[in-house]
């Protein structure tokens, strides 16, 4: 039995988190050296005094009668549960903390034991991963507020070169493919918008599901997605703003070396966004010569689309 208490001693001395027990008056008994540390008192300023020298107010004068009153109706309104409440250093900061009460009946006489575990910690990173929330959403809104903008010039450019295709077919016939080739153009363009700002709307959504310290790799994703989707945007725009290049003939043919089944699956994955129900995309090829090709990938894209 003295074995026993010395390790049930040594169990209690040593533990990460705070134990504290009181009496059924609220005076404390018995705190380990978590407690101190936790706190910021001795044992001795401790032990002997009520335990809501450990409490800010209202909680200190509300104290003695939470265990009257469970004493007088056996109602447990924390005797058993857990739950999280604020606590008291002897600096007087305050600090919010986890704890766990329970009853035990020892030589026939009732005692209260509370665990006491500090999550200061975790509640300055929760404040932090909010604080990055807020500061990714007005990033996004911003980016979503320019882009607006730039469909809005986009828009008025296109109306701009609607009037002057007519125009053109009236007074020049042989200008007809070339004006057929921009009205295909504009229309792809507006559908290629569809993919990445469905892609932003999507990850930015998200992101505000994932909130948690460990969750930061699940938003880094979703902020790469709506980055990648932006560039793409960019990239459209500045084809779409360079039309006349096509009117003096200086489209250029810029070919590298790349693996075309690779390249497909990447166009793919892309248009999935676009699917309507019931729709599907099936890709068979056969190639005679290998699958390493020499092409404009721009070019490919534009085609594929």
């Amino acid at each position: 039995m003295k074995d026993l208490n010395s390790r049930l001693r040594a169990v209690l001395a040593t533990a990460v988190d705070g134990i504290i027990t009181i009496n059924p008056e609220g005076v404390i008994e018995f705190v380990n050296e978590s407690t101190s540390n936790i706190f910021g008192y001795t044992p001795k300023e401790m032990v002997g005094n009520k335990i809501n020298m450990l409490m800010p107010a209202p909680y200190r004068e509300q104290h003695d009668h939470y265990i009257h009153n469970y004493q007088e109706t056996g109602v447990k309104k924390i005797i058993g549960i857990g739950r999280e409440v604020k606590g008291k250093r002897k600096d007087g900061t305050i600090f919010p903390f986890w704890l766990s009460v329970s009853e035990v009946m020892l030589d026939g006489k009732c005692i209260f034991t509370g665990v006491v575990h500090d999550i200061t910690e975790q509640k300055i990173a929760e404040e932090e991963i909010k604080r990055l929330n807020i500061e990714l959403e007005a990033k996004v809104a911003d980016r979503t507020e320019r882009l607006s903008e730039l469909l809005n010039k986009m828009l008025q450019t296109n109306q701009h070169l609607q009037n002057k295709e007519e125009e053109l077919n009236r007074a020049l016939m042989k200008e007809k493919e070339l004006g057929e080739l921009k009205s295909r153009f504009i229309s792809m363009a507006s559908h290629e918008f569809r993919t990445p700002l469905s892609t932003i709307l999507s990850s930015a959504s998200l992101m505000t599901e994932y909130k948690l310290a460990e969750e930061q790799d699940k938003r880094e994703k979703h902020y790469q997605k709506i980055k990648n989707s932006v560039e793409n945007l960019n990239t459209i725009l500045n084809d779409f703003l360079s039309l006349s290049k096509l009117d003096e003939g200086k489209t250029i043919n810029q070919p590298e070396t790349f693996e075309l089944p690779q390249f497909c699956n990447t166009i793919i994955e892309e248009l999935h966004g676009l699917l309507k129900k019931g729709q599907i995309i099936h890709r068979i090829h056969n190639f005679i010569h290998g699958d390493i090709v020499q092409l404009d990938k721009k070019l490919l894209k534009t085609v594929l689309y």
